[in-house]
Order: C-alpha cells, then structure tokens, then sequence
C-alpha cells in the first residue's frame, strides 16, 4: 500500500488550492504569522533578524572552506520547528556509500535513529505552498512501526505522542484524520518539536528517497 495514495488527506479535499494554501500558512516551516502581536514578538523578530547574517556568513565560510559537503539551515519563525533556530545540514546525495549507511540503518530500525533530525523534500503534502521545499524534520517513526491516530491525538507503537494541532486552521473535521497503519518498508514518519509542525501527521510517511541530508544542531 503506498502512503502517497492513501495518506495525501489534503490532496484529495474538495477545497481549492488557493483555500489550502491559506489554510497552511503559518504552519511550522510556511512562513511567519502574526509576528506583529505582542511586543515579545516584536524582539523575538530583531533577533531573528539580527542573526541572519551570521547565518548567512556561515553559510559563505563553510561554502568557502568545504565545497558542497555542508550547509547552514536557518529557520526564522518566532516558534521554530525544531528547538534551535540555526543547524547544520550535512547533504546525503544518491549512489554514495554515505547514503546506503543511511537507509540501511534506518531500514535495521538502530535505535540512534529514532528521533534523528533529517532534511527531506516535501512532496505530496496537498499544499501547494510546500511542495519542493526543504524541511527539517525529526524521525518518529521507523518502517514497521504501528502509527495510530486516535481523536487527533497520535500514537506512535501505542505511546501517545502528541495531538494534531492543525487541525482547524487546515479546516479538517475532527477525526477526519483517525487511522491505523504501519509505516512501509523504506519510509519513515517525520515530526517534530512545535505544535504547529506540518508534518506526517497529515500527510503521512516519507519515502527515503525525498530525505536529501542529515541535521545537527548548532544554535
């Protein structure tokens, strides 16, 4: 059964394009909303703003010193996705023994690679707004693990992680998300740490071939 038929929810809602894009804006890794309503904010926005060009800089210095081998990933929304701001992604390209280590430990199901941060490429979210963007995400779930997702709360092996908070800004019904699957052979489920993260609780399993690089924290 391939998760892209069965679990794009969002591709398949009678609402136009236009209606999802604007629904997931805001979601974690769409952009900043609402950065103007509090004077917290406000700061919290100077400093993102104060710190991108280190980000920028770094990007340049290691460019400059290694070639391709890394980049920086900066995310500037006031709730980041992930709990830091600035990371490092090391790319995985295809046909490297880099990235057969990589898939065959994630397909052994190694313990180290439960909540492991990775860079994929959406793909197939039903939000126009995300597709081909690269997103930084952390690994749930391993091929064979049970996911269950029960009055929008989530159960990963039958431990309860956490709810879909997105479920009214996407405009869903309650429990209109509500499943059982294993996640297939050369997939993974991806999360991660803010509520508002656009992630495999809606539009279900990564294939291992849209993951494009490993992440390591840096700030």
């Amino acid at each position: 059964m391939k998760p892209s038929s069965k679990f794009s929810v969002l591709a398949s809602d009678r609402r136009s394009k236009r209606q999802r894009a604007a629904a997931a804006y805001g979601a974690c890794a769409s952009g900043i909303e609402g950065i103007w309503h509090t004077p917290s904010k406000r700061r919290q926005l100077y400093w993102t703003l104060a710190l991108a060009p280190f980000a920028w800089f770094g990007t340049e210095l290691l460019t400059a010193k290694v070639g391709e081998s890394y980049r920086i990933g900066f995310d500037p929304q006031i709730e980041t996705c992930l709990p830091w701001r600035v990371y490092l992604v090391t790319p995985v390209r295809r046909d490297t023994s880099q990235r057969q280590s990589l898939e065959a430990a994630l397909q052994r199901r190694e313990p180290s690679m439960r909540g492991a941060f990775v860079q994929l490429v959406a793909h197939d979210t039903g939000s126009p707004g995300f597709e081909g963007k690269p997103l930084a995400k952390m690994v749930l779930g391993l091929p064979g693990d049970q996911i269950r997702i029960e009055r929008d709360r989530l159960f990963v092996n039958d431990k309860e992680w956490d709810a879909l908070w997105l479920m009214n800004r996407l405009q869903l019904a309650p429990g209109s998300l509500d499943r059982t699957y294993t996640v297939p052979e050369q997939h993974v489920f991806v999360a991660a740490t803010a509520r508002n993260s656009f992630d495999s609780r809606y539009w279900g399993p990564v294939p291992f071939d849209r993951i494009t690089g490993t992440v390591t924290a840096i700030f």
